[in-house]
């Protein structure tokens, strides 16, 4: 199966998006980003349904649990851009180790530091932890996440998750 690239529908003056009127103040990006600012991005023209259609037909070519066996480790079965494979090699963040000093990993630390502080903003969530490491930890981080929500919420009415009434209850 071969499908062409989102920008070959492309087709000026199509657009695949209604946005309403903005409501905050319109502020220069250009100043604001500095040298993040890029100034022509470049992007396809295309309608929704382009959209859609060509975002439907990449899916199929992905492998699933509904087209065939999913084996153990499907967790890490995701794309992950070439980009982020060559940052996570670099020597300073591949080659380190859990009995380092820690004056040896400021560097790391200040990455991971930016990092959680950039999720913080980007979710507007007060806090965010780095440490579930994915699959099982992740989702039961995610689910402890959710009961607390609720907890705060004073809702004591929901007592299950899905079909994992046995696995996951509230307290």
């Amino acid at each position: 199966m071969e499908e062409k690239l989102i920008k070959d529908y492309s087709c000026p003056g199509r657009k695949g998006y209604s946005l309403p009127p903005l409501e905050v103040t319109k502020i220069d990006l250009k100043q604001e980003l500095g040298a993040y600012y890029r100034s022509e991005l470049n992007l396809p023209e295309v309608s929704e349904v382009d959209v859609i259609r060509h975002y439907t037909a990449l899916s199929g070519m992905n492998y699933g649990i509904d087209s065939g066996i999913y084996p153990l480790g499907s967790c890490t079965m995701k794309y992950n851009p070439k980009r982020n494979e060559t940052v996570a090699s670099l020597p300073g963040l591949s080659e380190i180790h859990p009995y380092q000093s820690e004056t040896d990993l400021q560097g790391s630390l200040a990455l991971l530091y930016n990092l959680k502080e950039d999720l913080i903003e980007i979710s507007g969530m007060d806090e965010i932890t780095l440490q579930p490491a994915s699959g099982a930890h992740g989702e039961f981080t995610s689910l402890m996440i959710i009961k607390d929500y609720f907890a705060d919420q004073n809702d004591k009415k929901r007592k299950k998750v899905g079909s994992l009434t046995n696995v996951v209850k509230s307290k």
